[in-house]
């Protein structure tokens, strides 16, 4: 239809008209860079969106979970990408990075500019990776493979979410992870683990750490005490082969559709009664 002379175009009042964008910002992640360009008004709005969430490694094709490939920022990439922002833009926006590789002084580099930082992915790590100089007081989600990280410091003491993936060497190793979960986590509220190593310390875990609500174990095994299968909170992933570390990170930071959603999910299940209070597997 066309308008008649002197007629202006149907306007949307703007915070309709933002709420519209930033919904198909996060229904579709990928489609950013393409709907800043749309209008100054729209970058303003989404620009900031654009970097809650950055993938840091090798340049590699990495896809969300319904197929849409996301960029990967190499270091210097990344770089060169916050030194053309301001830091308040950088500080203000930064709220989620997953890192495929990284070490240690670049870490301390991204991190000085990012301290508002609530999700870090750490999937391959240096031996020098040192956060005391850090305090980081939005860091709620970590996940690590190297337990060595986890020394008492102020940056980890607001963590309420730690993923474990790597094997924790021998049984020395274990209780020392064992003792510094109890000592540097004072606000760890949901754990999962990922090797069978970790196993020997489950029970503990859930009987000493006073705020724990779930703990999640990946592993084929079915056959648990009754001590654990008796506790609300132990949950199993019972086909480990079938995680993906990116995609899972990924529905988490989009959506909060992760496996903790699903845990407790499950763990509200067996509370009410919906299921057997002892169906341990999602």
């Amino acid at each position: 239809m066309e308008l008649a002379k002197g007629e202006q175009s149907p306007t949307l009042p703007p915070e309709l008209e933002r709420h519209i964008f930033e919904i198909c910002a996060f229904s579709r992640p990928a489609t950013i860079p393409k709907l800043v360009l749309v209008a100054h008004r729209v970058k303003q709005w989404l620009e900031p969106t654009l970097y809650r969430a950055l993938v840091v490694g090798e340049p590699q094709p990495f896809h969300s979970p319904d197929g849409e490939p996301w960029p990967v920022l190499t270091r210097s990439t990344l770089s060169s990408t916050i030194r053309r922002k301001s830091t308040e833009f950088v500080r203000n926006s930064v709220r989620n990075i997953f890192f495929e590789q990284f070490c240690g002084p670049f870490l301390v580099q991204i991190l000085t500019v990012c301290p508002e930082v609530e999700n870090l992915y750490l999937r391959w790590q240096a031996v020098d990776l040192n956060l005391s100089g850090f305090r980081l007081p939005g860091l709620k989600k970590l996940s690590i493979r190297d337990p060595v990280v986890l020394t008492p410091t102020p940056a980890y003491s607001h963590i309420t979410h730690l993923h474990m993936s790597s094997n924790p060497g021998s049984e020395s190793d274990t209780d020392v992870f064992y003792a510094s979960i109890l000592q540097c986590l004072p606000s760890l509220t949901h754990l999962s683990l990922s090797h069978y190593g970790y196993r020997r310390i489950l029970l503990p875990l859930l009987q000493n750490c006073p705020l724990l609500e779930v703990l999640v174990y990946f592993t084929c095994e079915r056959d648990f005490t009754e001590s654990l299968a008796d506790d609300v909170r132990f949950v199993v992933y019972g086909d480990p082969d079938s995680y993906h570390r990116f995609n899972d990170w990924w529905r988490g930071v989009c959506s909060g559709d992760d496996h903790w959603y699903y845990a407790e999910r499950l763990i509200e299940k067996r509370r009410s009664g919906e299921v057997e209070s002892r169906l341990l597997f999602m």
